[in-house]
């Protein structure tokens, strides 16, 4: 119960910078062309300096283990969120809205949302297995998950993603953990410096993307809370069982759940813009699941505490 009750606090205090985010918004402090900026920032600097930073430590058979388990896990992760999308949710193919929804069941907000949980709950260690979780979320998404809203195989995007900012610092990271290269002090403390940004600017660049959203017109509609049922509950519900097959370290496994357990990813609405999807719905899709998951993602690390 005390890790519910911790992981509960953190996602009030996350909520409380969410609406910081929005008051910014409403006062006009920060428009849309700004948090488009701020959320670029965040994506290429502050979160793969948050990951470097996490990578910074002895090389340790143990860590190394829990790495590849790490990867592993998170792959079945995905496969299982791939599953339900396409056994729940049917409908005709040229649907707009179809692919959206399945995106939002398959793909968390693991960037924005589940790395300063992870790093607030369990740590550096917590960071450190996290970049196995990112490293296949973007590899899905701009594969399967591109695939899936376009309907071609555009593999300029599939090239894209393996120069992106955060797929450098992880494969970085991971050079200098097996090498056991440490940074020289002063580029190490810059980093710290900058990785500490991320908690507050990922919460604050949710709360004004809320804010440009109607989020009451998304709680009239009966298919956002089946969505949101599949992307809080059911994916992660099934990966706990999974974890709870599995022999590996405990923050291993809730590093996972909490990656599973976050609500639907931003990049739901960047890829249904990109490729004329229904934007509007995702939107919607990205704001109810945010709100629902203040209560299931206390549940779901609740319960995990219980059983693991």
């Amino acid at each position: 119960m005390d890790l519910a009750f911790n992981v509960f606090t953190q996602v009030i205090v996350l909520f409380l910078l969410i609406a910081v985010g929005i008051l910014c918004y409403r006062l006009k402090l920060i428009s849309k062309h700004g948090n488009r900026q701020l959320s670029n920032f965040l994506l290429s600097v502050v979160t793969p300096a948050l990951i470097l930073a996490s990578y910074q430590k002895p090389f340790d058979a143990a860590l190394a283990k829990g790495l590849l388990w790490a990867f592993l896990l998170a792959a079945i992760s995905h496969l299982i969120g791939i599953a339900v999308s396409y056994l729940c949710l049917r409908g005709k193919k040229d649907d707009p809205r179809l692919p959206v929804e399945r995106f939002a069941t398959i793909y968390s907000n693991c960037g924005f949302m589940a790395i300063p949980l992870i790093s607030a709950v369990l740590g550096a260690d917590g960071v450190f297995y996290a970049g196995a979780y990112l490293t296949v979320f973007n590899l899905l998404s701009w594969t399967q998950g591109v695939f899936m809203l376009s309907g071609e195989r555009d593999m300029k995007s599939v090239l894209k993603v393996f120069f992106s900012p955060t797929i450098i610092s992880i494969v970085l990271g991971l050079i200098l953990f097996f090498t056991g290269i440490s940074l020289p002090a002063p580029i190490a403390s810059a980093i710290n410096y900058v990785s500490d940004l991320n908690t507050p600017l990922a919460m604050i660049v949710t709360g004004v993307s809320i804010a440009q959203m109607n989020i009451f017109s998304a709680f009239k509609s009966w298919k956002l809370y089946y969505v949101s049922f599949l992307r809080l509950l059911l994916v992660p519900g099934l990966m706990l069982v999974v974890l709870l097959l599995i022999p590996c370290d405990d923050t291993v496994r809730m590093v996972n759940l909490i990656g599973t357990a976050c609500p639907a990813g931003a990049s739901t609405v960047l890829f249904a813009n990109r490729y004329n999807k229904d934007s509007t719905h995702a939107s919607k899709l990205i704001a109810i699941t945010t709100v629902f998951s203040i209560l299931t993602i206390p549940v779901l690390l609740g319960a995990a505490g219980l059983l693991f």
